[in-house]
């Protein structure tokens, strides 16, 4: 089917930053449906820098979070002068699809209303056809492009990363023709986080195979501390990057990684995008949904009565499904990656 015409034509993502980096598959298949068009991306701040130097995106509009529900004529008003024909709002959300609406779009696309969440899809008039909710976040997002003329849709990431980026990873010093591994300790809710003494004994692992391990993670105080626990616990040396750089720089960390292990966050999707094998770690959510779309068979996930729960606390107070996650899955998994796809981080045994 020929494309639905347009010629300025807004994407609404806003975060988190792992659906930003998932929704830039959409921009790279807009781009080359649409070679001459205006592409802009609404998104929130903390999201924000994965668009930097986009190719495919001619300007990130940044919405601080607080223009809900108090400024909406003043979004109006800054909205107006791009005159979108085209809006497409990949969030499903009330706050999304007034974005949408706001810019005054003829066309607003979005999810379907058995997917769509808080009535948004009243606020579409185009919507996709009803498929399965718990398939992959990325396949669901390549039916977009599907429905707007794309035949058969792959999954392409283009996130670039520039000699900027590469401060961090040249401040540490990582060591020239030895493919380091990434070990990310954050995420964003309590009940996907791991503990200190899982990330101790992997660390001590990846060591003893000849690993080079970067500890990372983000500057929150929670992110902190747990770097603080897991450096009183670790009997090795190993690089620390908790707290040194944004997003951009974890990018250059991510460049000539052998390896991410972490937990399911914004940073795991963001390195399986730009190719990084990732071995993510699962509990309250379904990694079939919303693991990393390129190392999905590389997920450890201990699958209880009561997950995946969807929910940001465990509700008992224990996290049993993190907890049930043993340093020796975690290393075995990086094993089995080393093997299949013969990365040579392991020097020696």
């Amino acid at each position: 089917m020929p494309p639905i015409p347009a010629e300025r034509i807004l994407i609404v993502r806003m975060g988190a930053i792992g659906d930003v980096v998932n929704a830039t598959v959409v921009l790279n298949h807009l781009r080359r449906l649409y070679p001459r068009a205006f592409i802009a991306w609404a998104v929130h701040p903390p999201a924000a820098p994965v668009l930097d130097g986009h190719p495919g995106l001619d300007e990130a509009i940044v919405i601080p979070k607080d223009q809900f529900p108090w400024r909406l004529r003043e979004l109006r008003r800054r909205l107006a002068p791009y005159r979108f024909d085209l809006a497409i709002d990949l969030q499903r959300l009330a706050k999304s699809a007034l974005v949408a609406w706001l810019s005054g779009a003829s066309i607003r696309v979005g999810f379907d209303p058995g997917r769509a969440r808080e009535l948004s899809w009243l606020l579409t008039n185009r919507t996709l056809s009803r498929q399965d909710p718990q398939s992959h976040v990325v396949d669901q997002l390549l039916e977009f492009p599907a429905l707007l003329g794309v035949e058969r849709p792959v999954a392409d990431w283009t996130i670039p990363i520039r000699d900027a980026d590469r401060g961090l990873a040249r401040q540490l010093g990582l060591p020239a023709g030895s493919p380091h591994v990434v070990v990310f300790i954050g995420a964003s809710e309590p009940a996907k986080r791991w503990f200190a003494p899982g990330f101790a004994r992997l660390i001590e692992g990846l060591a003893a195979r000849g690993a080079v391990p970067v500890l990372a993670g983000g500057p929150s105080s929670i992110e902190r501390e747990l770097a603080r626990e897991i450096g009183a616990l670790c009997r090795v040396p190993y690089l620390d990057a908790v707290a040194k750089g944004g997003l951009r720089e974890l990018l250059g960390l991510f460049e000539g990684a052998g390896l991410f292990i972490g937990c399911d966050t914004g940073p795991m999707q963001l390195a399986s995008a730009v190719g990084v094998p990732a071995v993510a770690l699962f509990g309250a959510h379904n990694p079939r949904r919303s693991g990393p779309y390129r190392s999905l068979d590389y997920t450890v996930y201990k699958r209880l009565p009561c997950a995946p729960c969807f929910r940001p606390r465990c509700p008992h107070g224990t996290t049993d499904c993190m907890r049930a996650i043993r340093p020796a899955d975690v290393l075995a998994m990086a094993d089995r990656v080393a093997a299949d796809r013969s990365l040579g981080i392991f020097r020696r045994s």
